[in-house]
């Protein structure tokens, strides 16, 4: 459960990432990374919120 009761807590282990991009990161590489395909429509993630940063992430997981 978050937040953890304590600093130290089993609970600590299960806390969400410190940004949603490293988040979205961490989850590209552990389930989707055999599955990312380009070509990526750029221009609909950048207009749904998508960084650069997080672009250029997608673009070098998927190869």
């Amino acid at each position: 459960m978050w937040p953890p009761a304590a600093a130290g807590s089993a609970g600590a282990a299960n806390a969400p990432a410190s940004t949603p991009s490293h988040a979205s990161r961490e989850l590209l590489v552990e389930y989707a990374r055999a599955v990312l395909h380009g070509p990526f429509n750029v221009d609909a993630r950048s207009a749904a919120g998508f960084s650069d940063g997080e672009l250029a992430a997608l673009r070098q997981l998927s190869g």
